[in-house]
């Protein structure tokens, strides 16, 4: 069974003048996140993609809201916080609208398995 991307947004930032839109999922060995960020209602975009080796994170958790659940990624050094534009305390937290919850819940499952994997690969490894 495959997981679709997600279609996410990121909470206000600048005040409001920068939106940034995007996809997540996952590739063979990543969680990709590929964004357009656009300034002052679209009239400069960017394009950008991040790739999140599953080891990177520390955790991978879901809010669930009203109408938009957040996947909350919390990595374990603050060089993906500072690739992800915005001002981020300690996660990134991409709101998911709730009609994806089922596949929100389906990716979330697969990091997390991703990241128990690649710890007990580093701990043979040690061994």
């Amino acid at each position: 069974m495959t997981i679709p991307a997600l279609d996410f947004t990121l909470p206000d930032i600048h005040g409001g003048f920068t939106e940034i839109e995007g996809a997540v999922y996952l590739d063979d060995e990543f969680l990709v996140l590929d964004m357009a960020v656009s300034t002052l209602g679209g009239i400069r975009k960017k394009s950008r993609v991040i790739k999140i080796e599953p080891r990177a994170l520390y955790s991978i958790t879901m809010k669930r809201g009203l109408v938009k659940d957040r996947i909350c990624l919390r990595p374990k050094k603050e060089d993906l916080l500072a690739a992800v534009p915005g001002e981020h305390r300690g996660e990134v937290q991409l709101r998911i609208w709730r009609i994806h919850r089922l596949d929100t819940k389906r990716l979330i499952k697969e990091v997390r398995r991703r990241m128990l994997e690649a710890d007990q690969k580093t701990e043979e490894e040690t061994l």
